[in-house]
């Protein structure tokens, strides 16, 4: 199938139809004819797509602020914390953050984040047939959410369904408005139980309201966003990067086979995995005229970065479109890179390290069935809606 040449004009990264199953072979064309294109959809912007570009963007926040990052903006109270808040302040909001998810706090969610992938897989693995993308990549990091925030169980749908109104919704902005301010509405409520009770907790909304800003503590306003990335972003880019490589291991059995051979490939797949289909894609505004790696930018122009076609760019990689185990180095940027790098990435690996290697444990051969329909999720988080696979009964 030929790539459309309107996609120049007006590429769209809310199109499943054109981005579902052709995207890296645009990305590629992109890079190769066009790699700063401009797009008229959502009121014009800039789609970033070399790898230099996109890396260069992101380690210049004066130039390019991250005060909206998503195309077309989400209707919000305010701006989303600290991932929309521009340094010096940025960095002040992030440090409440950072210890929070270190790699010796998130060590600690290791053994409920394994038992959760265990009753998941539970659920379905006496049928043969299992929906990867519903039935294990979704609500794996919802319930990690759930333990993080001490959410009951019982509202991890509705916030499952909320994240991804919020994030995907774009046709319907009312739709999309609803879903931010219910999840706010929950979030006061939240904040309002924690902060009647004789004690704060541990979870993360509790350690957010026993925080400070410049000797002041933080508000309800500001909780409020805090929680509204952590559960939209954790939920979401996490979901996508498990949907991806699980999507990656059905359809490549002989890399499928090498890892549950060799385990101790795991880590280096796990980054490779980010690299080869990384889910994010993020928005920038231009505050300054300025030109960069030869194209010129001008004051209020809004920018796209392309962080899966960055990753794919034969400029930075050999054979980027090939997913080498043994990938060194790996410089990839799934995560993001300069001071606005994702503040959730040790917690992100560890959920996908451990889904993948308790799933490739229980399940080792799994396939999509001749008449399986996988459906591709584009836009900022790029993931999979639907993945149905086969496998021998009880694994």
């Amino acid at each position: 199938m030929g790539i459309p040449e309107h996609v120049f004009e007006h590429f769209d990264l809310h199109d499943a139809e054109v981005l579902g199953e052709q995207a890296y072979d645009i990305y590629r064309a992109m890079r190769d004819r066009c790699p700063v294109a401009h797009s008229d959809e959502y009121g014009g912007y800039y789609v970033i797509t070399r790898f230099q570009d996109v890396y260069d963007i992101l380690h210049d926040p004066e130039t390019f602020s991250s005060e909206s990052i998503t195309i077309p903006p989400i209707p919000k109270e305010g701006p989303w914390i600290p991932i929309e808040i521009d340094p010096p302040m940025h960095g002040k909001y992030r440090q409440i953050i950072l210890p929070l998810l270190s790699p010796q706090r998130v060590a600690r969610f290791e053994p409920s984040t394994r038992q959760t992938a265990h009753e998941l897989i539970d659920a379905f693995i006496d049928r043969g047939t299992a929906d990867l993308a519903t039935e294990y990549a979704l609500p794996l990091p919802g319930v990690v959410l759930a333990t993080l925030f001490d959410i009951p169980l019982e509202d991890r749908d509705w916030f499952q369904g909320l994240s991804f109104d919020v994030i995907h919704e774009v046709d319907d902005i009312g739709k999309k408005l609803k879903a931010s301010m219910d999840l706010s509405d929950y979030l006061r409520s939240m904040i309002e139980a924690r902060r009647s009770s004789e004690a704060l907790g541990e979870d993360l909304m509790s350690i957010f309201l026993m925080a400070e800003i410049d000797g002041r503590p933080v508000t309800d306003d500001e909780a409020v966003s805090y929680g509204h990335i952590l559960l939209l972003a954790g939920h979401e880019t996490t979901a996508s990067a498990i949907g991806n490589s699980l999507f990656y291991l059905a359809t490549h059995p002989e890399d499928r086979k090498k890892l549950c051979g060799d385990p101790a490939l795991l880590s280096d797949a796990v980054e490779e995995f980010l690299r080869f289909e990384s889910p994010v894609t993020m928005g920038r505004v231009v505050k300054r005229d300025v030109t960069l790696n030869g194209f010129n930018y001008k004051e209020g122009d809004i920018v796209c970065l392309v962080v899966g076609a960055a990753n794919r760019d034969g400029a930075e990689f050999e054979a980027p479109d090939e997913c080498l185990f043994t990938r060194k180095p790996n410089r990839h940027i799934a995560f993001g890179a300069g001071v606005h790098r994702c503040v959730g990435s040790h917690l992100a690996r560890m959920e996908l390290k451990v889904a993948l290697e308790v799933l490739l444990e229980r399940i080792p051969d799994f396939s999509i069935p001749s008449d399986g329909v996988v459906k591709h999720q584009v836009g900022h988080s790029r993931g999979k809606l639907a993945l149905p696979v086969q496998f021998p009964p009880g694994g």
